[in-house]
């Protein structure tokens, strides 16, 4: 049937589909010829015949399908297959020899290329794209197969590979798509590897790669170019698809190499090949017109292969293999600073990359470094010199990308190289003279940039060019830091410094370096605009200074003497230059001035004056703390005086009270030590009642002179007067009571002085006339006492003192205090406590006789009577009335005991008198109150208020004691008829004062009175019948 259709098929068809049918006639050959090389010529024979009968399909038989619609040709080019498959696999099975391993890949890869032809041209003719595209990937899947089966024989797996190479070159080349090519780039890469990388030691496989790679890269260059041209973005496709496999090779061909080599040339060529391989396949990357920036972190892979080439570099080159390859890292450094500054063509990722890979790179070689060599850092220049070039690249980077942080890196490994150099080579401890000096060096720097930079401003100025950004960011950057810098080496030097100086050994030197160090301090004060510390400087002098006088072996008060006459005179010169216009000019010059100024002047005034008043107070408050714990130090006077005059230069100059009151202070202190020293006290201060209490009134009275307007330049010397002038009466005060309690001999003088003391004291206090008042009748009085107790009054000779003072205090109250208020109002007295302190004093004196029995209680009584109706008459109350009536008639009752001692025998004996007594004195104060009313109603109390104010109060007070006197009066009975009773049954006393006769007439007495009394109430108020029921009770 297939040769009947050989006349609608023109051409060999029957030639063909014969030859490959009677290729089954060779099969006896296998008896003659059984090597598997005749099967093969048999079978390349078989694929010729095929080759050329889909050759004539291609180019023939689909013509007459699409063209002339004779579908006849699908079924020849089926028969051809078909034939060609039949002999193939009846000659291969009948075949006796064994074929080698891998035989059948080459054929069917051989087949595929002969079917990926028809392949094209079938849609070349046809739309039928699914079914096409089916079998299309049926034949990649055929090759891939062949592949496969070819790989356990090398020979066959190369033949294999070169003809997919080039079957998948001409597929991608014809269709730009991505699967042929990977293909194509898996089989140049199994082609290469099993041509010739298998025959080499693992770690050549990335130089011996190299060709390959280039070729790479060179075809996606090609790709790249054609885009141009032909405008198809398939080969955009290939270029980017070349460059991934090229770096995905590149990559794990390095890797590869790298873990099986060691450090050696080989390695170091290999990663060193492979770091420039990609930084030129970065850099032609982003050449690329549509290029992705972020490619450029690519370079972080150079950087690292290039770390690693270093790292490969063989062991023992120039140096041990650690500091070469950190010396190598640091290279690197160099170069990817030196990339990421100055290297115009690197985009700003690439800039970033290398900037960041040097300052890993600088971090590994000193990490590196200082591992390896540690614990034996000192005394060794390697860690220096590598410390030194990172600093130095840190520096280079810093200025070059104006990072200030960086700057600060560079200062901090420039400390290193400091520390190792000073604890390795100079272990000695020092005084702080290389920081004192650094200091001057880095202030010069500083003071040069500022010069520069003012000359740059003045010539631009002068030719009318705009400002260098450029040149004031760089001045900008490093200024800060570098002023920390000096502050802190300042501020370490000062510690060596006073280290040194606290061992108890500082050098000869010592005083030399310390002004060094006040000198520097003033250029970093000055250079920082911190004007509040230019004490720091000047302690820094007094130091050196007080230190040198110690090695004259001055004595410890001569020191103290000679410090604060140092800073008393540095106050006093800096006071005196600052206000000269050439410090001015040397401060500009020295640029420690700001434009339109920053108040330094009075910062600096201010700064020296609190250093100079904190060194003048120490002397004072170590005097006072020694004569606080009992040492006397009178040998401080000298440094006392220099204080004393530098407080009153300053309170002079800034007119304060502290000024003021410091300069008091230590006069009084010096007056305290002296007072010591000529008569050692008990107690320091306290003991020396007399000096407060002079210093105070002088103080007062300075103070009371300052109030005149003569005096008003001094006024701010009169609050400090009149407070320390208060201290110290206040100590004196505390003084007199220590005196009083011990009885010290000159506590008259004292008190006295006190009292005159007082009133200047007290002149400016807003209660002063009520604490004179206070203060004066006290003093006084604990004046008086202590004379009465100096003439030696007994115990009678005191009660009647104390009465006698009690009512002196009430005179001087009501007659001289009125008078001399009058007479001195800025001196005015309160009269309101002297008669209280009298009361006191009465009362004292009352207890007194009658804890003594002399005088008699009758008198004692009748003495409180007395001041207390006083005491009312002048406060005009009626209780004092009542009160002084109570006593009085306390004093009457206690006359019938006059020589007698206040006991219940003797009280229950005059019972029934002190009843008689009751019922007249209730008859006295019944009939006074009635003619005292009479008196009253018979005058106008209005018109008289004045003379008649304290009379109605007296009525009342009699009014309300007389229901008292009538209980008095039956009380008494009443205890008389018990104690009787008690006596007749044997249980009491005698009840009897003058005898039984006379006592009851008393009584009967009494009870007469009574009677009538009540009679005449009873009579006068009929219609009460208690009234009445007394009476009958009281008759009965």
């Amino acid at each position: 049937a297939s040769a009947l259709m050989d006349r609608a098929l023109p051409g060999r068809y029957t030639g063909l589909l014969t030859a490959l049918a009677g290729m089954q006639l060779a099969a006896p050959l296998a008896a003659i010829l059984p090597d598997w090389r005749a099967l093969a010529v048999l079978h390349i024979a078989l694929l010729g015949l095929l080759g050329d009968g889909l050759r004539r399909f291609v180019s023939e038989w689909l013509r007459q399908i699409f063209l002339d619609r004779q579908w006849t040709g699908y079924f020849a080019a089926g028969m051809l297959v078909y034939a060609g498959t039949v002999s193939f696999v009846h000659l291969t099975w009948i075949w006796p020899d064994s074929l080698p391993v891998g035989y059948s890949g080459p054929f069917l890869m051989v087949l595929c290329l002969l079917l990926f032809p028809v392949d094209a041209a079938l849609k070349e003719w046809m739309r039928q794209y699914a079914f096409l595209s089916r079998f299309s990937f049926a034949l990649y899947g055929l090759s891939v197969v062949a592949i496969v089966m070819a790989i356990p024989a090398t020979p066959t797996a190369l033949l294999t590979l070169a003809l997919g190479s080039a079957l998948y070159g001409w597929m991608t080349w014809r269709y730009l798509t991505l699967l042929p090519l990977y293909l194509l780039l898996g089989c140049v890469v199994g082609l290469y590897g099993y041509g010739i990388l298998q025959w080499l030691p693992p770690g050549w496989h990335l130089l011996a790669s190299l060709p390959g790679l280039f070729a790479l890269l060179a075809l996606s260059r090609w790709a790249h170019l054609k885009i141009c041209s032909s405008q198809n973005s398939g080969f955009l496709t290939i270029a980017w698809q070349c460059l991934l496999v090229f770096g995905a090779l590149l990559i794990g061909l390095t890797i590869w190499s790298l873990v099986w080599s060691a450090p050696s040339w080989l390695g170091f060529a290999t990663a060193a090949a492979a770091a420039l391989l990609g930084y030129g396949a970065t850099r032609w990357a982003l050449g690329w017109p549509d290029a992705d920036p972020q490619w450029a972190y690519a370079d972080a892979g150079v950087a690292a292969l290039a770390a690693i080439a270093i790292a490969y570099t063989p062991d023992g080159l120039l140096f041990g293999w650690v500091l070469q390859t950190a010396l190598g890292w640091l290279a690197l450094a160099a170069l990817w600073t030196g990339l990421g500054l100055h290297d115009q063509r690197q985009s700003p990722i690439s800039r970033r990359v290398w900037i960041k890979s040097a300052l890993l790179a600088i971090v590994a070689a000193l990490t590196l470094a200082g591992v390896n060599l540690w614990p034996f850092w000192l005394g060794r220049l390697e860690p220096i010199f590598l410390l030194a070039l990172a600093s130095g690249i840190l520096l280079w980077m810093s200025l070059g990308l104006r990072q200030q942080s960086l700057f600060y890196g560079t200062l901090a490994l420039i400390a290193a190289i400091g520390v190792l150099l000073k604890r390795g080579y100079f272990p000695a401890p020092g005084a702080g003279l290389i920081e004192f000096l650094l200091v001057f060096a880095l202030w010069s720097i500083l003071w040069w940039l500022d010069w520069r930079a003012e000359i740059r401003e003045i010539l631009r100025a002068e030719v009318g060019v705009d400002e260098n950004q450029l040149e004031v960011s760089v001045t900008s950057i490093i200024r800060g830091p570098l002023e920390q810098a000096m502050a802190l080496l300042w501020t370490i030097g000062l510690m060596h410094l006073g280290s040194r100086l606290l061992t108890g050994y500082p050098s000869p030197t010592w005083p030399w370096i310390a002004g060094l160090a006040a000198i520097s301090g003033l250029l970093l004060i000055g250079c920082l605009r911190w004007f509040y510390g230019v004490a720091l400087p000047m302690l820094l002098g007094l130091a050196g200074w007080l230190t040198g006088l110690v090695y004259l072996e001055l004595s410890l008060p001569g020191i103290a003497a000679a410090g604060v006459l140092y800073v008393l005179v540095v106050w006093r010169l800096s006071v005196v230059a600052l206000d000269q216009p050439l410090t001015w000019r040397w401060a500009r010059l020295l640029r420690f001035t700001v434009p339109g100024g920053a108040g330094g002047r009075q910062r600096v005034e201010a700064s020296l004056h609190a250093c100079a008043m904190l060194v003048a107070t120490i002397p004072v408050a170590v005097s006072l703390a020694l004569g606080i714990l009992g040492h006397v130090a009178p040998q401080l006077w000298p440094a006392l005086g220099v204080s004393l005059t530098l407080f009153v230069l300053a309170g002079n100059r800034y007119r304060t009270a502290t000024h003021v009151g410091a300069a008091l202070m230590t006069l009084t202190l010096g007056v305290w030590l002296v007072s010591a020293w000529l008569n050692p006290p008990e107690l320091f201060i306290l003991g020396q009642p007399l000096v407060n209490v002079s210093l105070s009134l002088l103080m007062a009275l300075a103070a009371v002179k300052l109030q005149s307007q003569r005096a008003a330049p001094f006024a701010h010397y009169r609050h400090p007067l009149w407070m320390m002038g208060g201290l110290l009466y206040g100590l004196a005060l505390a003084g007199a009571t220590l005196g009083i309690l011990v009885k010290a001999p000159g506590l008259p003088l004292l008190l006295a002085l006190l009292c005159v003391a007082l009133f200047p004291v007290t002149r400016p206090l807003a209660k002063g006339a009520m604490w004179r008042g206070l203060g004066l009748v006290i003093l006084i009085s604990a004046l008086a006492w202590r004379v009465a107790d100096l003439v030696g009054f007994a115990v009678w000779d005191e009660a009647w003192f104390s009465l006698s003072w009690g009512y002196a205090l009430w005179s001087i109250g009501k007659f001289l205090l009125p008078s001399w208020n009058a007479r001195f109002p800025d001196w005015k007295v309160t009269v309101n406590p002297w008669p209280w302190l009298g009361l006191i004093a009465v009362l004292f004196g009352a207890w007194t006789g009658f804890v003594a029995g002399e005088p008699a209680l009758a008198i004692l009584l009748a003495g409180l009577a007395l001041y207390t109706f006083l005491m009312g008459w002048q406060r005009q109350e009626r209780f004092w009335f009542k009160v002084g009536l109570w006593f009085a008639l306390a004093s009457s009752y206690a006359l019938w005991l006059w020589d007698q001692p206040l006991t219940w025998p003797a009280v229950i004996a005059v019972l029934p008198w002190l009843a008689l007594q009751s019922g007249l004195l209730w008859l006295l104060l019944i009939r006074s109150q009635r003619t005292l009313t009479v008196w009253l109603d018979a005058h106008d109390l209005q018109a008289g208020a004045k003379r008649f104010r304290r009379w109605p109060d007296i009525a009342e007070a009699i009014g309300e004691t007389t229901s008292w006197l009538w209980l008095a009066t039956l009380l008494s009975l009443g205890l008389h008829i018990a104690a009787v009773a008690a006596w007749q049954l044997g249980l009491g006393v005698w009840p009897w004062y003058f005898g039984l006769f006379t006592d009851a007439l008393a009584v009967g007495a009494t009870l007469t009175l009574l009677l009538i009394l009540t009679g005449l109430r009873a009579w006068r108020s009929r219609d009460e019948p208690n009234r009445i029921y007394t009476t009958v009770l009281l008759l009965w």
